[in-house]
């Protein structure tokens, strides 16, 4: 049973939460070890990726829970709640990490796994995060090759997370690379949750700046990423953002895609 309402943005299914209930809600989750669960963080990009590439769109509709992780999609949530329903705070992938990695240090029973990134990265992402969370259980983490995976890849990953135990598995490959192995691989991965943070890794050791305050809460935060790193982002936040007016618009005067 989904322990979130949806509601469709752009006809991806996007979860209407805020951040105290979530982490509970995900700590359930995580302590049930019924199954593996799949979460990401969607910002405008995403949910559009996932309108204009239905075979992205399929991997989205799979997870457990598609997050409003941008303004514009929380604005697209907001369209089908009223009052003091109305989300006022997005819940980003990059503060998600952080906030659980804190909500985790009082509570050992959270076992966490980082996926991701280089082997230097998950070093100094452990060491922080053990920094600033002394009481948090950290049981593992590993770097995937960078190239094409094999099969036999994919088993160490699994064999890998399930022999530490992890009841928390942080997925920092990227978008949608990240998205598709989980949506992929729910199905014969260990029971806990796989979150696709993205950049977090990143952003929580301080090897990336991330945007100021003020962009994040404008909803701008995408400009400061793209101009950080234009050659691998431009086509992400321009083209996709542009697409996402696009379809906003075409809905909006057409009326909404199901999320079927």
């Amino acid at each position: 049973m989904s322990l979130f309402e949806k509601y469709p943005v752009l006809g991806i299914p996007v979860v209407a939460t805020r951040y105290p209930e979530v982490m509970a809600k995900l700590e359930q989750w995580a302590t049930s070890k019924d199954r593996a669960y799949g979460v990401t963080f969607a910002d405008a990009s995403n949910i559009t990726r996932g309108r204009h590439e239905p075979e992205f769109g399929s991997k989205l509709r799979k997870l457990d829970a598609v997050m409003p992780d941008g303004r514009p999609v929380l604005w697209g949530v907001n369209r089908h709640l009223s009052g003091e329903a109305k989300l006022t705070e997005r819940v980003s992938g990059p503060d998600m990490f952080r906030r659980f990695q804190e909500y985790s240090n009082a509570r050992p029973h959270l076992k966490h796994y980082y996926l991701g990134g280089s082997d230097r990265l998950l070093a100094d992402l452990v060491k922080t995060a053990r920094q600033e969370c002394p009481n948090i259980c950290i049981v593992g983490s590993y770097s995937p090759p960078f190239r094409e995976w094999t099969a036999e890849d994919l088993q160490l990953m699994r064999d890998q997370i399930a022999a530490s135990c992890a009841s928390v598995v942080w997925v920092g490959l990227g978008c949608p690379k990240q998205e598709r192995w989980i949506a992929d691989n729910l199905s014969t991965l260990p029971p806990a949750i796989y979150m696709g943070v993205g950049a977090a890794f990143a952003f929580y050791t301080g090897q990336v700046k991330r945007a100021p305050r003020w962009m994040q809460k404008s909803g701008i935060e995408w400009v400061h990423r793209m101009i950080s790193e234009p050659r691998r982002l431009w086509k992400r936040y321009f083209v996709y953002n542009s697409l996402f007016i696009y379809y906003s618009l075409r809905d909006a005067i057409c009326g909404s895609r199901s999320t079927s």
